[in-house]
């Protein structure tokens, strides 16, 4: 279930992050303060890394048994967070589960459990009706894009409702248990969690924590780790207006699979703040009335840091 257990420092040597940015602390510190939070973010914005060292840093060596269950509403985004903490080299084991492979070999994968599951609502649901593995050490839930898997978008559009059923299950499950459990719930747009079930849902969580597109030096910083992973050379006074950090790495991937300039792979990449510019401003304007932000150099003098109970 675990080798060598490696501390933050290892963690951010090894994916070659000399110094975590400005949201990334923040998060650090205010995570484990909270039993419930929602992070609002546009996707792309480095919010992967952000629940995943604070989740690390509170798993338990001596536990056998599975201790985090991530839920993301494709195969696609359940590979991502894989490769993510697999790549930090923790020391525990991660493995990923999903609709399109095989439930054999899925089994045999859980009978050595990982400290770390991440799957698709469908495939997770399936094998908590069979009792594949035990939910009993399980202390952290995260709900990767939940509004996603409310609004059945995304891979086949719609998940069948699995994401809801495993998500009242769960909510009662854990008022009927003592523990020490925290959720984490990551969305894009905060309209489907605030009005679900006529906000029952939204009521769950302790706080709505904002994650905004990521600072000019933000960006500089996720450019470094994508040129050195691609083997390609992104200018570091680049402008980066209206990048997400998914949109910084489709860039390095542009450039090191035509090797071209980055002016000439640039032709290929359209900015998430020009394909959905609405969406940005909306989330943000959202974000002011309900919303902790991530980042003091955010948050602007209109904005209050509230938590909402």
């Amino acid at each position: 279930m675990k080798g060598d257990i490696k501390d933050q420092a290892s963690i951010l040597k090894k994916l070659g992050i000399e110094k975590l940015n400005e949201m990334q602390e923040e998060a650090l510190q205010s995570i484990p303060k909270y039993s419930e939070i929602v992070l609002l973010s546009p996707t792309g914005s480095g919010k992967t890394l952000a629940f995943l060292l604070p989740l690390i840093d509170g798993l338990d060596p001596k536990q056998d048994q599975i201790q985090a269950l991530i839920i993301a509403p494709s195969r696609e985004l359940v590979l991502q967070i894989e490769q993510v903490a697999r790549e930090m080299g923790s020391g525990y084991k991660t493995n990923a589960i999903y609709g399109g492979r095989s439930s054999y070999q899925d089994r045999i994968d859980l009978q050595h459990p990982p400290a770390i599951l991440v799957g698709t609502p469908g495939r997770i649901a399936d094998h908590l009706r069979k009792e594949t593995f035990s939910t009993e050490q399980i202390s952290t839930l995260i709900l990767d894009e939940f509004d996603k898997s409310l609004e059945g978008i995304e891979g086949s559009q719609s998940d069948g409702g699995n994401s809801v059923r495993i998500f009242q299950s769960w909510m009662t499950y854990q008022e009927d248990r003592i523990s020490d459990t925290f959720w984490i719930a990551t969305c894009n747009k905060l309209d489907t969690i605030l009005s679900w079930s006529g906000g029952a849902l939204a009521a769950r969580f302790d706080c709505i924590f904002f994650v905004d597109m990521p600072t000019p030096e933000e960006c500089k910083g996720i450019a470094k780790i994508w040129s050195e992973k691609k083997d390609v050379q992104i200018p570091e006074d680049y402008d980066f207006e209206g990048f997400s950090g998914r949109d910084i790495k489709k860039l390095a991937r542009q450039m090191a699979m035509l090797d071209a300039s980055v002016d000439e792979a640039r032709r290929y990449i359209i900015p998430v703040q020009e394909s959905d510019p609405d969406l940005i401003k909306n989330i943000r304007t959202k974000a002011r009335k309900t919303c902790i932000w991530a980042s003091k150099e955010q948050e602007t003098m209109s904005v209050k840091r509230r938590i909402k109970i």
